[in-house]
C-alpha cells in the first residue's frame, strides 16, 4: 500500500512539477557567489548512502524554487551535500524566477511532498541532476529555514531500499 501511495504521489507531483517548471527552472539558477543562509535541512538516518550527495530543487509556488546545494564551482556546477555518519545537512536557498533572485531561505512554514535527490556525483550541471535515489517527504514544518526528518519518520514517502 505505501508503494502503491508513492507511486500515486510521485506521478502527480511529476505532471505539476512539469506545468510549474515552465515558469522557473533549476536551469535558471545563477550559481556564482551564493549568498550566505541560515536555511538548512538535516535528514538523519541514511547511512545506506553514506559517502554520497544529496539536492534539493523543488518547487514552492508558481516561479519559485527551494534550492538545497552545498556550494557551486567555477565551472557553474552545483555542488552537492555531502552524506556523512548517516545524515546530511543541506543549506536552503530560494529562488525567484521572474526577478531572478537567489537568497538565503528563512521560511516559517510547511512544505508539502518534498524531495531529496541522492546520488554519487559530487558535482552536476544545472538541470541535469544525475539521481541515485530519491527520499520523499509529505510534509516537512520549517521554522526560520530550518528542519530536521529521520528516515523512520511516518512522513517518509520513499525511503532508499
Amino acid at each position: 500500500m505505501k508503494n502503491k501511495r508513492f507511486c500515486t504521489v510521485c506521478c502527480v507531483l511529476a505532471m505539476v512539477a512539469g506545468l510549474l517548471l515552465t515558469t522557473c527552472s533549476a536551469d535558471e539558477v545563477p550559481v556564482a557567489n551564493l549568498p550566505s543562509t541560515d536555511g538548512k535541512f538535516t535528514l538523519t538516518g541514511i547511512s545506506k548512502v553514506n559517502g554520497k550527495y544529496a539536492y534539493i530543487n523543488h518547487q514552492l509556488e508558481p516561479g519559485v524554487l527551494l534550492v538545497g546545494l552545498a556550494d557551486t564551482s567555477s565551472t557553474g556546477k552545483f555542488k552537492g551535500s555531502p552524506i556523512k555518519d548517516g545524515k546530511v545537512k543541506i543549506p536552503l536557498y530560494s529562488y525567484t524566477g521572474s526577478n531572478k533572485v537567489l537568497k538565503g531561505y528563512t521560511s516559517t512554514d510547511t512544505v508539502t511532498n518534498l524531495r531529496i535527490s541522492v546520488s554519487s556525483l559530487k558535482e552536476q550541471s544545472q538541470g541535469d541532476l544525475s539521481t541515485l535515489k530519491y527520499v520523499g517527504v509529505y510534509s516537512v514544518s520549517f521554522v526560520d529555514g530550518v528542519a530536521t526528518v529521520d528516515l523512520n519518520d511516518p512522513l517518509i514517502i520513499d525511503s532508499l531500499d
